[in-house]
């Protein structure tokens, strides 16, 4: 960061990225949501969106912690990860689900 321009380096840029980054991650996550029902029935539907919102849940009594520990840079990109994970998998079930057993 030393070396990015002080424009860059404004709280204003720096809040506009950060929402960038956090609108795509949601939109994302929301249309994997949206299509979770047609995608893997509406069973396997509900136990994945609730096991999100139960290591939410969770995650929220260590993140704190955690984020005291490490910085909020390194428990953000932990955090999309997440996120991540789960529209990954969600296209590998969309994609292969029936040669996987779905």
């Amino acid at each position: 960061i030393h070396y990015a321009p002080q424009w860059y380096r404004t709280p204003m840029i720096q809040s506009t990225a950060l929402g960038i980054v956090f609108f795509w991650v949601f939109a994302a996550y929301t249309t994997i949501q949206f299509y979770a029902a047609s995608t893997y029935g509406p069973v396997l539907a509900a136990n994945s969106v609730g096991a999100v919102y139960l290591t939410f849940t969770i995650s929220c009594l260590f993140a704190p912690s955690i984020t005291n520990k490490l910085g909020c840079r390194p428990v953000m990109l932990i955090g999309i990860l997440g996120y991540a994970a789960l529209v990954m998998s969600s296209l590998v079930y969309f994609l292969y689900g029936d040669e996987i057993g779905g």
